[in-house]
């Protein structure tokens, strides 16, 4: 990979940016993974990660800097499997994880180059079960917790806020999953296809330590859900309604959750879609119901004020496509 990052301000006065800044980044990664039967139906799997990133950064004005940054991250993962029936599993897994900053991430605004960040890492553990009721019925539950070391967040205070690392947050929850094939159950003469799928996560993201020790992780709901039914028919034809569920949440910079949550919300969408050999035409409602809501909001650094985008209400889109 390889990324070049320019910022350039203008105009004068201590609340306008005048750098001139170049920001490099090129990475190299190597991995590999390998999955083996150990014995019949029990598999065990493990893999090891390899990446380096360069930064260099090219400060020409209000002043000029010049430096560079090499960090380099190993991480491993491994897991095990096993079949306990057909089309049956159960798993465990954990792994390392890491990321590192985005080209813009070093900078802000208001504080400028910030080139003392640390890389973001971590360790996250899952275990796990897939039930095959039948070939009509898929049933999976999924606890998972996640530790990150250095998150890399925007701090809010003091106002008007810059990128930092955080010492310690830690996510855990269960997602689960249910899939049906309706058509096993009863036949309809005409459906080629009538599918229903389920979600639901619930999960508790916290700051640990520090600042805010304890409190939630803003953005991050508690509960979220989907549900969906798509139905084939007439040989042709595919109908999918698509519901989104989003619990509440605290708005963006309420690291302190100080303020109230963000309502949640509930969003259907519906698309039809002729195809024909490699032709497709479809037509889609989206927001079918005309909810008013806003997936974004920001909360004021400086006081409880809050900033709301609102998502698009109920919008229609046609269209086609053509593959060769």
């Amino acid at each position: 990979y390889d990324v070049d990052h320019i910022i350039k301000g203008s105009g004068s006065g201590a609340s306008v940016s005048t750098d001139d800044l170049t920001i490099y980044k090129k990475e190299l990664v190597l991995y590999g993974y390998s999955d083996y039967e150990l014995f019949k139906k029990f598999w065990l799997n493990g893999g090891v990660r390899y990446q380096q990133a360069k930064y260099r950064f090219d400060q020409r004005a209000s002043s000029v800097r010049y430096e560079t940054r090499e960090p380099s991250e190993t991480v491993m993962m491994g897991g095990v499997k096993y079949e306990y029936a057909d089309g049956c599993t159960a798993h465990f897994s954990f792994q390392e994880t890491f990321r590192f900053l985005a080209t813009d991430e070093w900078y802000s605004t208001w504080s400028g180059l910030n080139t003392n960040l640390q890389q973001q890492t971590g360790v996250q553990y899952e275990i796990g079960i897939r039930h095959k009721f039948s070939d009509a019925l898929v049933f999976e539950a999924t606890p998972y917790l996640i530790n990150l070391k250095n998150e890399i967040y925007l701090n809010p205070y003091p106002s008007p806020g810059q990128n930092e690392n955080y010492d310690k947050t830690m996510r855990k929850g269960i997602e689960l999953n249910l899939d049906m094939d309706i058509l096993q159950f009863a036949k309809v003469r005409f459906l080629d296809k009538l599918e229903l799928y389920t979600n639901y996560t619930c999960q508790q993201a916290k700051f640990k330590a520090g600042d805010y020790s304890n409190k939630d992780i803003p953005m991050v709901p508690r509960q979220q859900a989907g549900i969906g039914l798509r139905t084939g028919f007439l040989g042709r034809y595919l109908l999918s309604l698509d519901g989104k569920y989003v619990g509440e949440r605290y708005a963006i910079n309420d690291t302190r959750n100080e303020t109230p949550k963000v309502k949640d919300y509930f969003v259907l969408d519906g698309r039809l879609s002729y195809t024909k050999d490699n032709l497709e035409i479809y037509g889609a409602v989206n927001n079918i119901f005309n909810r008013k809501y806003s997936s974004y909001v920001v909360k004021s650094a400086s006081s409880t004020l809050k900033d709301y985008y609102p998502a698009p209400e109920r919008n229609f889109e046609i269209g086609l496509s053509y593959k060769f």
